[in-house]
């Protein structure tokens, strides 16, 4: 069956039976916003069933997805290698999914649109674990805002030198860069660079929020917070033990 509907949003089944059975995934090449939310997925004998997705299937049967958001539905399994380029925001928030965050991951992002457009990664409160990594990021379109937002799962380890030096914003109008790895087991000191961020000149106003509370952190608050032509610049590190 294929569907022609572009937006497709689901939300608040846990007390009824309409999340019952597995997770349906129509070949819906049209559909641009899919949004599924507060939902317990159960097995035909009404058990909740944790589920998980191939991930070569289901953004096969979306091929025009631009807005993913799977939002406390106890997703379970690892992250996809590869976000597809078309998709601007891939939020699937509150769920279980593990394992480690590739590097690629957001490797695509940013390569198809040719009007400036907002980025956004949003996988807080899950149970991703292991490093964080330095990812591979080169968007060819104008980027006017990237959101990653990694909070309240397990990372551990240091922040990795050259953390955010592939987050370029390249719009020359506003535009944010925000970061949250708050509540995780990160350790180690910060690496003198981790707001070195490449803001274009012609960037009239420009707003970078990094927030680290609430890890294992250690040192002092790193060198590039004095030095990056950030508009403003709103950094928590509260909750550790840097100086």
């Amino acid at each position: 069956t294929s569907w022609i509907l572009s937006r497709i949003i689901i939300t608040d089944t846990s007390r009824n039976s309409a999340g019952r059975g597995s997770l349906p995934l129509f070949n819906s090449p049209f559909t641009t916003f899919l949004a599924l939310s507060n939902c317990i997925i159960r097995s035909p004998n009404g058990n909740s069933a944790p589920f998980s997705l191939d991930w070569d299937a289901f953004f096969g049967n979306y091929p025009s997805m631009t807005l993913v958001q799977f939002w406390n539905i106890s997703l379970t399994g690892t992250l996809p290698s590869k976000i597809p380029p078309q998709i601007t925001t891939f939020a699937f928030l509150n769920n279980a999914l593990t394992g480690t965050i590739p590097s690629t991951l957001m490797s695509q992002l940013g390569t198809v649109s040719i009007i400036p457009v907002s980025l956004k990664v949003d996988l807080s409160n899950n149970k991703l674990s292991g490093s964080l990594p330095v990812f591979t990021f080169a968007p060819t379109s104008l980027i006017s805002e990237i959101v990653l937002n990694l909070n309240g799962n397990a990372l551990s380890g240091s922040i990795p030198t050259g953390f955010l030096s592939n987050f370029s914003i390249n719009a020359p109008h506003p535009s944010d860069l925000i970061v949250r790895l708050d509540q995780n087991q990160l350790s180690g000191q910060l690496p003198p660079d981790l707001l070195a961020v490449t803001i274009p000149s012609s960037a009239s106003d420009f707003d970078l929020d990094f927030n680290v509370s609430y890890n294992r952190l250690t040192g002092t608050i790193p060198t590039s917070l004095l030095t990056t032509t950030a508009t403003k610049i709103t950094f928590d590190a509260g909750f550790n033990a840097i100086g």
